[in-house]
């Protein structure tokens, strides 16, 4: 979710992992908060298995105090409650989400036998309502940028590339999940855009094309990160090009316990184990079905260093 000056974004996660029903499992809630040029800040909370229900079919979830419930509009009821990992007070998130019509992305599982990670997006377009509340301070969203996706399945030692952005009436989805087990970097990436009647078209650009010159520190260690990337395609008459100016950038050391988004709880042996969340603008030119298509906004992007 996105503020409406672009400065300050939140990540909002609700995690449930193990060896579901029989098991040893249980959940996390985790709340990261953003502000452009500053250190992210983290709240959490790790939830029993006894204090966790969740559906198969739905976005209803529930970790202790925490919920998130399905109205009959479509619309989530988002309520949760978390405190500081660095001892610094909680937060109390209290938002609604309303995601567009048809501006989804339908998923899909990659992998097979004991490998398998999928991933759907139920809110590729969504906008938000309601507070975040950092002790008695509240910020108030009204019409705030937001997404919804949900992943599944093994990610242990999975590394990807992925982005999100509006770009004026369209929105697009990148990525290229890469399985631990794999020789190659050069699976192509998939590119999904939507417009207001929903599925536009699919690309398949081959690569994603970084380009250097930012540096942020992870556990006091330098880290070189993107300042900008681009990706192109054709598949007949129709063209794609999407540029990316990255504003701004945080990193997670994936070798460390509790990584976010989805990371083993254990030491990892990645050849790039820094995972690198950004935030920028995103410029989308080209031409499907005949007809121009242009438009610029701001996103998300991960990818690991």
């Amino acid at each position: 979710m996105l503020s409406s000056d672009r400065k300050r974004w939140a990540f909002l996660s609700f995690i449930v992992g193990g060896d579901i029903p029989d098991g040893r499992w249980g959940g996390q809630l985790l709340l990261t908060l953003h502000e452009e040029g500053k250190p992210a800040r983290r709240f959490s909370a790790v939830v029993p298995r006894e204090s966790i229900s969740f559906s198969t079919w739905n976005a209803d979830l529930r970790l202790g105090d925490a919920t998130v419930t399905v109205q009959p509009n479509g619309r989530y009821a988002v309520r949760a409650r978390a405190a500081a990992e660095n001892g610094g007070g909680s937060a109390t998130v209290d938002l609604t989400i309303a995601p567009a019509p048809g501006a989804y992305f339908p998923g899909a599982s990659l992998g097979g036998g004991d490998f398998v990670s999928g991933y759907a997006v139920a809110g590729l377009r969504a906008e938000a309502a309601g507070t975040i509340c950092l002790r008695d301070a509240c910020e108030r969203y009204d019409g705030a940028q937001a997404y919804h996706d949900h992943n599944w399945g093994v990610w242990r030692g999975v590394t990807w590339e992925w982005g999100a952005a509006r770009a004026g009436s369209l929105t697009f989805l990148y990525g290229r999940v890469q399985p631990p087990d794999s020789v190659s970097g050069e699976t192509p990436l998939f590119f999904y855009l939507v417009d207001s009647l929903g599925f536009r078209t699919l690309f398949r650009p081959k690569r994603i094309d970084y380009t250097g010159g930012r540096s942020i520190r992870v556990n006091g260690r330098p880290v070189q990160v993107p300042s900008s990337a681009s990706f192109v395609d054709v598949r007949g008459d129709d063209t794609l090009r999407v540029d990316l100016q990255i504003e701004d950038a945080a990193g997670t050391d994936t070798r460390t316990p509790l990584a976010e988004r989805g990371e083993t709880m254990t030491a990892r042996a990645l050849d790039r184990p820094y995972f690198i969340q950004m935030k920028g603008r995103a410029r989308l030119s080209g031409r499907v079905g005949g007809s121009p298509i242009r438009g610029e906004g701001t996103g998300f992007f991960e990818t690991y260093r």
